[in-house]
């Protein structure tokens, strides 16, 4: 029952009433009154317009929805009919809209609200800059201070502590966007051609609730099943295995310069640093194309002048030498940057399933008007990445990072309808890659709803711009290493839902190298690095993975703390949480252009912890205290300084922290047991210090073989010094 109107406003309203029954459990609280959606009795959204191309039609209705699952449909006159439905107190919208005439793909089919009742603060996420690869946080305190498109996801509060949020859908050939609509906040849909009678187009969701990060976990689900796309979300697939390896990337220190003897060189540095790292990605410079940063794709060989016998012997000598385990390289969404080259042998064989750019579009300083890309409709669609990403797999080559995935748009526009070319294009990328590469890829320029709706098994997905190691600037769309985070940790609200966001590499030996190391610590990603030669800091690696490259990877998204929801650039701390081995981890960020930034933190600002006793421990004091719910503890941060803090519930006296001197620390331990007498820990490995809160002083601790090993006891801190091999497992004897 999706067929809807595009007077998208009936639906949004009876949506609104269903999430009434989310915030006050009453048996009528979904109501809709005058064109007004209601919750618990609580108006949420006042007024609603339905727009065609431009044209804005106000309507009213009376009407109702009584349950958690449940739709309705409503008709206006002849032409059109929106479809509402109520889904585990989510509200689901589409419209179909009839008329005799074609409509304008590129304009578009809209609803907005007059208000959005009491509202407090919100957080909007936009795509930003002329390329709009990707979003950025904006703190709104009017609903009507919205931008007039590209938000990908919105978020706010009410003055009650309730929360709302909208999620754009897409589908029957449109993509929907949020933003303001003739000064109003909204959704507007676009196919990006000429169409006949737009039918069933899912429009948005929307949801209500108390608790923000359920409510948004509640949206995707609800929103992605609408859309037929529920193998996107990230609960369905596990982080991939292949990605917890240390990784380093040749971007940072070679650019579009990458040739062998540069990587040779930075191998040789890294071996007499100790340094060792499972994969290596090699980045944009390698493939054989017309300009570098600007130019087509020539071949799928790479670059002769830089790799002379092709990338199989390069591969090679990184493992047998070096001891790597894994060779990745960088690629373009449709080839290179400027697509694929038609006078080349590679452009003459796909004939005429290469398409072009209709429209002039200026990006980077490119002539798009001259882009050519393959027809993901054609004979050529898959074939193109298939043989392509054949080619490397028997070059060795065993992952990708596939980039400039924002680029759907505008091939698309008028073509084909947008929703249906995203949906075809990722599907020839991922398959090929599934088939090819198992699946492993990072995804990357790609914070686009039409990218990451379809990537369906596909894991991994950039969650912010570049880092760029010498910008120092504030500024939002191109910050610091402050900005960075901030952006990361704020995106992974939305992103976090359907993929494992990737925080990009950083540099061991930058200015804010820990900042950034911390990040990724909690960020529950990947973690790779980009040093130049000669610069590379060996103990930051070391305090991000274990003696054989395995990254202490947190058990989920990292994000911002409830107090920090909308506090985006505020002077105060930035707390970002993630919990691994049932312990909290929370890293604190001056974010802020602050000298200083004070405040404080709970344990409850991990999500979960609302009840019992709570060890803390704080990674640069290298000290424990004890907690409940309602303590709370001073923060100070210098600018561009960090905290990072353990906090876990303490059961049967006891709660294991791992070994500190990893940045991760709780993800050290293997396997507890409690024995009641004594406890077994089991641990990754064997370099560093054991820290455990007691609550009595053991009587002793030995390793595996029986062995007595030190250990100090003060203020309910038991420290073990780990020395040999048989450290990794002790037994702590009460």
């Amino acid at each position: 029952m999706r067929k809807s109107s595009f007077y998208f406003i009936s639906i949004l309203l009876l949506l609104a009433i269903t999430n009434c029954n989310r915030v006050r459990k009453s048996k009528n609280s979904m109501q809709i009154e005058k064109n007004n959606i209601q919750i618990g009795g609580i108006e949420r959204l006042k007024g609603a317009n339905l727009i065609i191309e431009d044209n804005e039609q106000p309507f009213a209705f009376k009407s109702s929805i009584q349950n958690t699952s449940s739709s309705a449909e409503i008709n206006f006159g002849s032409n059109g009919r929106i479809s509402i439905e109520v889904q585990n107190e989510i509200l689901l919208l589409s419209a179909t809209y009839e008329n005799t005439q074609n409509t304008d793909g590129c304009k578009y089919i809209g609803i907005s609200f007059d208000e959005i009742s009491n509202f407090k603060i919100g957080n909007a996420f936009y795509k930003y800059g002329s390329v709009k690869a990707w979003t950025h946080p904006t703190k709104i305190t009017k609903a009507d201070d919205l931008q007039d498109a590209d938000i990908q996801f919105f978020l706010w509060q009410y003055q009650d502590g309730t929360y709302g949020a909208m999620m754009p859908l897409m589908g029957k050939g449109h993509v929907s966007t949020l933003g303001k609509i003739n000064g109003k906040p909204g959704v507007k849909s676009y196919s990006l051609v000429t169409s006949t009678n737009p039918q069933n187009i899912p429009m948005v969701a929307i949801a209500f609730g108390s608790n923000p990060y359920k409510m948004i976990e509640s949206l995707y689900e609800e929103g992605m099943k609408y859309m037929g796309k529920e193998a996107g979300l990230r609960k369905n697939k596990p982080y991939p295995e292949f990605f917890t390896k240390l990784m380093w990337c040749t971007w940072n220190s070679f650019g579009h310069g990458l040739d062998e003897q540069k990587v040779f060189a930075a191998m040789e540095d890294f071996k007499s640093k100790g340094v060792t790292f499972p994969l290596v990605l090699l980045d944009d410079g390698w493939s054989k194309v017309s300009a570098y940063g600007k130019g087509m794709l020539q071949s799928f060989k790479p670059d002769t002048t830089k790799f002379p016998k092709g990338l199989k012997p390069v591969v090679e000598k990184l493992k047998l030498e070096y001891g790597v385990k894994e060779v990745g390289v960088w690629h373009a969404y449709s080839g290179y940057w400027a697509g694929i080259d038609p006078k080349s042998d590679l452009g003459k064989s796909f004939g005429s399933d290469l398409m072009a750019y209709r429209d002039k579009v200026a990006w980077s300083g490119l002539p798009i008007d001259t882009f050519y890309f393959i027809n993901p409709f054609s004979k050529s669609g898959y074939e193109f990445y298939n043989q392509w990403h054949s080619y490397l797999k028997n070059e060795g080559i065993s992952f990708l990072k596939v980039d400039n995935q924002l680029v759907m748009d505008r091939m698309a526009k008028g073509n084909y309808p947008f929703a249906d070319f995203a949906e075809k294009m990722q599907y020839n990328l991922q398959t090929s890659v599934k088939n090819n590469f198992d699946g492993r890829v990072i995804n990357c320029m790609d914070m686009t709803t039409d990218a990451v709706y379809n990537y369906g098994s596909s894991a991994l997905g950039r969650a912010s711009e570049d880092f760029f190691p010498e910008n120092e600037s504030y500024k939002i769309t191109a910050g610091n290493a402050a900005v960075h985070v901030l952006c990361n940790a704020y995106n992974s609200l939305w992103w976090g839902q359907m993929v494992w966001p990737d925080f990009d590499m950083f540099q061991t030996h930058h200015p804010q190298a820990e900042y950034h190391a911390v990040a990724r610590a909690v960020s529950g990603g990947p973690i790779y690095f980009a040093d130049s030669i000669g610069k590379t800091d060996p103990t930051i690696l070391k305090k991000l993975s274990l003696e054989d490259g395995t990254i202490l990877r947190a058990d989920k998204p990292a994000m911002p703390t409830k107090d920090c929801l909308f506090n985006i650039q505020d002077a105060k701390p930035l707390k970002i949480f993630s919990t691994a081995n049932e312990t909290g981890l929370l890293a604190v960020f001056n974010a802020a252009d602050a000298d200083t930034v004070e405040g404080s933190f709970s344990v409850t600002d991990i999500e979960g912890f609302e009840k019992g006793d709570f060890a803390v421990y704080d990674y640069k004091k290298a000290e424990i205290q004890s907690a409940n719910t309602q303590k709370k503890f001073d923060l100070s941060l210098p600018r561009l300084e960090w905290q990072l803090y353990y906090i876990k519930p303490i059961k049967n006296q006891f709660a294991a922290f791992g070994i500190v001197n990893k940045y991760n620390a709780p993800k050290t331990i293997k396997s507890k047991k409690n024995t009641g007498y004594s406890i077994s820990i089991e641990l990754a490995e064997t370099q560093g210090t054991f820290v455990a809160y007691s609550g009595k002083q053991p009587k002793k601790v030995l390793n595996k073989s029986g062995s007595e090993l030190k250990f100090s006891f003060e203020k309910n801190m038991l420290k073990v010094d780990l020395i040999e091999k048989a450290d990794a497992m002790l037994e702590i004897i009460y």
